[in-house]
């Protein structure tokens, strides 16, 4: 009689996690059991004005802003009802980070690039060291599905060192078609040092 009990109770034990178990699965195949966790949002968020340009030619101006969010700089698009279209992530190498110059310029009859000036911050006091870097942003067919990023050169250096060793770089910058086929080239040039981008295809550049 013991005996038949312990299986009667192990039989509705068993269903009974057999139940659980088939709720619990059915639960995460129709999405009542939530798990994963929301995304913690940026604790500082500070963002520049919004800058109205008409970006793809049609007449009607969309927005350029730039943010920073717990300290990483951000520099995004937004379409005439303000919303997100592209968002690109900046990395600082220092303090005091920020989007301070943004061109829009036509390399190609069927694209656009924004030349975003980057500065990347400073850092060290012995060893003090501050940087700025171009990143092109290239709009296709003036369609803003069609948006493509490319980390491009430093074009500013500044360095001073222990020892009265102070070193300066300041490239200068300009969009022209170098070798006259029609299409915009983008130049970083230094004294003797020159560097050319040539925009190929869906943000891919060749380095000249």
């Amino acid at each position: 009689m013991g005996l038949t009990k312990c299986v009667v109770i192990l039989i509705f034990l068993s269903l009974s996690a057999s139940a659980q178990d088939e709720r619990f699965f059915r639960k995460i195949f129709t999405d009542e059991l939530n798990l994963k966790k929301p995304r913690p949002s940026a604790k500082i968020k500070v963002s520049s004005p919004l800058y109205m340009v008409d970006i793809n030619r049609d007449c009607i101006k969309e927005g350029v802003v730039t943010s920073k969010r717990d300290g990483q700089d951000f520099f995004e698009i937004k379409d005439k009802f303000g919303v997100v279209r592209f968002s690109l992530k900046l990395n600082a190498k220092g303090v005091d980070s920020s989007v301070y110059k943004v061109e829009l310029k036509t390399i190609t009859p069927t694209a656009d690039v924004m030349l975003v000036h980057f500065y990347e911050g400073y850092s060290g006091v012995f060893d003090y060291k501050a940087t700025a870097r171009l990143f092109f942003v290239v709009i296709e067919n003036r369609d803003l599905k069609k948006i493509y990023p490319y980390k491009g050169p430093a074009f500013f250096l500044e360095r001073e060192k222990v020892g009265n060793q102070y070193n300066l770089r300041k490239y200068h910058v300009n969009v022209l078609d170098y070798n006259g086929n029609g299409h915009n080239e983008v130049s970083v040039t230094y004294n003797n040092i020159q560097r050319l981008y040539f925009y190929k295809t869906k943000g891919l550049w060749q380095t000249l």
